[in-house]
């Protein structure tokens, strides 16, 4: 007697979308290279009068270091994942900090209203203990296309990042409170 166990279709679907196994699909015909890359850090700095941090980053490799140069023998690219890390640097900072992300078709810098509208995820600007690590994953079909690797690049989405002493009591002297960091899972198609 043969005892056949039920599929978990649940476990079959979060294995279909899940990024890091997107990394592993093959092409037929064309190899495939799947990379992570880390971009360049920003500062996350306060301004003298206003205690104002109002930061954008594109989700794109133009913030990777010589991306173009580094990868011309792949015809093309695209970006599966995208993992923010901000890191920060004192306990004794005062403040709250906003971040979500917003897409391809917003690339604005924040501003108070969207604090207050957008999905944000806040934290305290002395809270050195946690990683506030945040991922992004392109959901459209413009954002998962293959760009080709010398042509000009369009960020996937944006990282934004906000707070102000008036609302969210950043420091009003200029003060470094941390750093943004982000890493991009890459794939690369086309061996030239």
């Amino acid at each position: 007697m043969v005892i056949v166990k039920p599929k978990n279709k649940k476990n079959q679907r979060s294995r279909r979308t899940d990024p890091a196994l997107l990394l592993r699909k093959e092409y037929p015909g064309q190899p495939v290279l799947a990379t992570s890359l880390q971009g360049l850090p920003v500062s996350i700095l306060t301004t003298t009068s206003t205690g104002l941090v109002s930061i954008v980053v594109g989700l794109s490799p133009t913030n990777i270091s010589n991306f173009a140069a580094r990868f011309l023998t792949w015809q093309e690219y695209r970006i599966v994942k995208v993992q923010v890390e901000v890191n920060l640097f004192s306990t004794t900072q005062p403040g709250l900090l906003n971040t979500w992300f917003e897409s391809a078709a917003a690339p604005g810098a924040p501003i108070l209203a969207q604090t207050q509208n957008a999905l944000a995820k806040r934290f305290s600007a002395s809270d050195v203990t946690h990683k506030h690590r945040f991922d992004y994953v392109p959901h459209d079909t413009a954002e998962q296309s293959w760009q080709a690797t010398n042509s000009g690049v369009n960020p996937v989405g944006y990282y934004k990042l906000y707070t102000d002493n008036a609302n969210y009591g950043a420091p009003i002297v200029a003060s470094q409170l941390g750093i943004i960091e982000v890493k991009y899972f890459i794939q690369f198609r086309g061996f030239v």
